[in-house]
């Protein structure tokens, strides 16, 4: 963490200790994707289609996907709130910018920009097409 020492001194926020610590654990992951072959799991592809995203990882291991492999991935994670219905419908994914400002956002997306993490840009979903060709091989 040296070489980052100056920039994680001005961090002040938990969130901002999390984000900054997800990106020097992945961003050299993200960003040499194509000298490493890595399975790539986003939790934004998972929730939408976790049959085909569990199906994907099978394969990519060289394995059947188990059948009740399906009817698992469907069924809500222990965390969600029975109260809480799970939405469909994209909202479930920016569900968690609700807790913050437009100020506490934008410093999570400069720490991002800090660290040169890029498929994450503060839309709902992440961009494939800015890992290497190798990642992106995986998705199709």
């Amino acid at each position: 963490y040296k070489e980052h020492r100056r920039f994680l001194s001005e961090i002040s926020t938990k969130a901002e200790r999390l984000v900054a610590q997800w990106c020097i654990t992945n961003q050299s992951l993200l960003s040499h994707a194509d000298t490493n072959r890595f399975i790539y799991v986003f939790y934004e592809d998972l929730f939408n289609h976790p049959a085909r995203e569990l199906a994907r990882i099978c394969s990519e291991w060289g394995i059947k996907a188990p059948d009740e492999l399906k009817g698992a991935a469907l069924i809500p994670s222990s965390t969600v709130n029975p109260n809480d219905p799970v939405d469909d419908s994209g909202g479930q994914l920016v569900k968690w910018r609700n807790g913050f400002s437009d100020t506490a956002l934008d410093r999570l997306l400069e720490i991002l920009r800090y660290f040169e993490v890029t498929v994450y840009d503060g839309e709902a979903y992440p961009h494939h097409d800015r890992l290497s060709a190798t990642s992106r091989s995986f998705r199709d």
